[in-house]
């Protein structure tokens, strides 16, 4: 299964008398999003003043189920003032 998926199922039970007839289709199930495999490539941050910052990244390095989200674009950026 893939990540960022939505899927229905039906089930068919089988015995020695032979299968069943499928099911009705199951509600619909989705999987979890997935996570990037690496850090961004090409990571630049620039700044116009002491108090602003912007950061770049590029986003090739995404999976294909995650690029179909708009989730591939963000990252998690933490602030450590205390170096």
């Amino acid at each position: 299964m893939s990540p960022w998926s939505n899927y229905t199922f039906r089930v068919i039970a089988r015995n020695k008398i032979g299968p069943s007839l499928p099911s009705l289709h199951s509600d619909v199930c989705t999987t979890p999003p997935d996570v990037p495999y690496r850090n961004p490539d090409g990571v630049e941050g620039r700044g116009t003043a002491p108090d602003n910052l912007e950061i770049r990244w590029t986003v090739s390095n995404c999976s294909r189920a995650y690029r179909m989200s708009d989730d591939c674009h963000a990252f998690i950026i933490n602030l450590r003032t205390n170096i």
